[in-house]
């Protein structure tokens, strides 16, 4: 099941072509971490 996903574009590597996905498990202490408010320069939530 999924829980979380971010779709958009990030900051990628230089001439990086493709994707990046990420799958891993989620427990209580990331998820609280993942829906944290976070304000950086090229991601915000």
């Amino acid at each position: 099941t999924v829980s979380r996903s971010l779709v958009g574009n990030f900051i990628t590597s230089l001439e990086m072509g493709g994707a990046s996905v990420t799958v891993t498990t989620l427990d209580a202490e990331l998820a609280d971490l993942l829906d944290a408010p976070a304000h950086t320069a090229r991601f915000s939530r």
